[in-house]
């Protein structure tokens, strides 16, 4: 055994390649390399392991494990949202929260001013912009089919 299963305890609940020794039912040994989530560590006994594909968990034992390695992960790709309207009172606060615009300029500016400044900003490549949502499958009326009577 090359790993240290203590340094790898972080690595719990996470995906992980995982390179073991697997005997077959003559006794010969082979390398298994597989992918999956790494279930429990135990230094004593070993680790279960969730094969990628696979319900249930393997137990492998300490003295079979070659090495355990975290698989790198894509960080999620972040949606622009969809915002009501903001109405003529909030504008000032939106303009602070949502855009970073300093609370001094928010707090001397008019509601008129914020709303001039804020129509004034291009939100396409923004973390949000406003509109209406688009219609959600449950706004769909749903038509029953007919029914032939004998």
């Amino acid at each position: 055994m090359s790993v240290n299963l203590a340094e790898v305890e972080d690595l719990q609940n996470k995906r992980v390649t995982i390179q073991y020794n697997k005997t077959d039912t003559d006794g010969e040994k082979t390398m298994v390399e597989a992918e999956g989530v790494l279930m429990a560590v135990s230094a004593e006994i070993g680790v279960m392991f969730r094969p990628r594909g696979h319900n249930q968990g393997l137990l492998i034992e300490v003295d079979n494990i070659e090495s355990i390695v975290a698989v790198p992960t894509a960080p999620k790709k972040i949606k622009q949202k969809v915002l009501k309207e903001v109405d003529l009172g909030d504008v000032r606060a939106h303009l602070a929260e949502r855009h970073g615009y300093p609370l001094a300029w928010a707090n001397q500016a008019s509601p008129e001013q914020a709303a001039e400044a804020h129509n004034g900003l291009d939100h396409a490549d923004l973390g949000h912009k406003h509109g209406d949502a688009p219609a959600e499958a449950a706004d769909v009326p749903v038509v029953a089919p007919e029914t032939v009577s004998a």
